[in-house]
C-alpha cells in the first residue's frame, strides 16, 4: 500500500485502460452500499422483501435502463447490501461514459433516499465471450435464491 499523505493511504486504480471503457460491449457491474449495510431489504426463501429504499434503486434502474442514448441496462437485481447489473454500451452512440452513468445513477438515488447510500467505486468485469454473458445472466438471475452463499451474505 502507497500513501500519499501519513493519515490517508493512497487508492489503487482498478480499472482497465480509459480506451477499453469506450468500446461497445457488455459489463457486468457491481454497485456495494455504504459499509454494505443491507439498506434495500432482506431475502426470505429467495425472494427479496425490498425497503423503500430498495424501492427506490429498483424504480430508479427502472428509469436508467434506457434513459441515455447508446447505454442500456439489460438485466439487475437488487440485492439487500449491493446490485447488480448487466450493461451494454454502444460507443457509436453512447453520450455518457461507463463512469458517468454510475455516477449518475448514484447521485440521482442518494439524493432522492436523502442519505449516503453507495460506497466509493464500483466493482466491473468487461463481458469477453456470450459463454461469459449467458453465465453472467443466470447469476444475476439466480442471485436472490442463492444469497446465503453470495460473497455480500452477512458483511
Amino acid at each position: 500500500m502507497s500513501f500519499t499523505h501519513t493519515l490517508h493511504p493512497s487508492r489503487k486504480n482498478i480499472r482497465l485502460s480509459p480506451v477499453v471503457y469506450q468500446l461497445s460491449g457488455l459489463t457486468f457491474l457491481t454497485v456495494c452500499t455504504l459499509d454494505r449495510e443491507p439498506l434495500f431489504g432482506c431475502i426470505e426463501q429467495g425472494v427479496l422483501h425490498p425497503t423503500e429504499i430498495g424501492n427506490q434503486v429498483a424504480a430508479h434502474l427502472d428509469w436508467f435502463a434506457n434513459r441515455y442514448p447508446g447505454m442500456e441496462i439489460l438485466q439487475w437485481v437488487v440485492m439487500p447490501n449491493h446490485i447488480h447489473l448487466l450493461v451494454f454500451r454502444n460507443q457509436d452512440r453512447a453520450t455518457i461514459s461507463l463512469a458517468g452513468f454510475i455516477n449518475q445513477f448514484k447521485g440521482c438515488t442518494t439524493r432522492v433516499c436523502g442519505r449516503k447510500i453507495w460506497q466509493r467505486g464500483y466493482y466491473d468485469h468487461l463481458v469477453r465471450t456470450p459463454g461469459d454473458g449467458v453465465r453472467i445472466m443466470e447469476y444475476i438471475e439466480n442471485n436472490p435464491r442463492k444469497w446465503e452463499l453470495d460473497r455480500y451474505f452477512g458483511e
